[in-house]
């Protein structure tokens, strides 16, 4: 699937960043009276968090990740139980 072209409007606020985070003192920022693009503020700290961006993603991430490794385990169990137990056998595989 092909990616979207950026607007004028993205590109413009796109680089307003880039000369933003990429401080050079050789080159000063330019600030255009635009009241359409949001201009990036500092992000306002709350109490001792110093995170930038919400941390649900990663919340949501890492239970996903504990879910796979747990249903993973048990079935590593599961079928040790079965083959010590020679319910299953596997003619190449003794237990």
């Amino acid at each position: 699937m092909a990616k979207r072209k950026k607007t004028l409007q993205q590109k413009k606020l796109a680089d307003f960043r880039h000369q933003f985070v990429h401080k050079d003192i050789s080159m000063p920022i330019k600030l255009e009276a635009n009241p359409a693009i949001p201009i990036p503020t500092a992000p306002i700290r709350k109490g001792n968090s110093i995170s930038l961006y919400p941390t649900s993603f990663l919340i949501h991430d890492l239970r996903k990740t504990g879910i796979l490794t747990l249903f993973i385990i048990a079935f590593q169990l599961a079928l040790l139980f079965i083959l010590k137990n020679h319910i299953i056998s596997i003619t190449w595989l003794s237990y």
